[in-house]
């Protein structure tokens, strides 16, 4: 979360903001989902604080590491700034867990549970792109 140069009352966060003031991140924070998340819980802050006469605070990215799912029975984790790293079937179960506990509500995580777990067990691949590389004959 960043104030646009020159300006008072614009303020830019996620990928459009560039803060290179970050001794941990001196070329911008990671242009992925939780820097943005973050930088907007900070703005909703500082916005509260501006409104009550009061200081605004710095935003300190927090890194909660990196997972990606790799097939059908694996992932990896690489967690707490790179210390852990978990793959194969723990690294998926992880990735799940991690991903279920983000949903809002008990209704979304069981729904959610429920699509992967069916998805898992028909082999459905729908939610997957899939791209030919042959050429095909008109």
């Amino acid at each position: 979360m960043a104030r646009v140069a020159g300006l008072t009352d614009i303020f830019a966060i996620g990928h459009v903001a560039l803060i290179s003031n970050d001794p941990d991140y001196p070329k911008g924070h990671p242009q992925i989902a939780q820097p943005a998340i973050q930088m907007g819980k900070k703005l909703a802050a500082n916005l509260s604080a501006l409104v009550r006469n009061e200081s605004l605070q710095p935003f300190k990215y927090f890194d909660k590491g990196d997972m990606a799912i790799i097939g059908r029975t694996k992932a990896m984790a690489d967690l707490f700034k790179l210390r852990v790293h978990i793959s194969g079937p723990l690294g998926l179960m992880i990735w799940l867990f991690i991903h279920l506990l983000s949903l809002v509500s008990f209704r979304n995580k069981f729904i959610t549970l429920y699509d992967w777990v069916t998805a898992y067990i028909s082999k459905d691949k729908s939610l997957r792109m899939i791209f030919r590389t042959e050429k095909h004959q008109p």
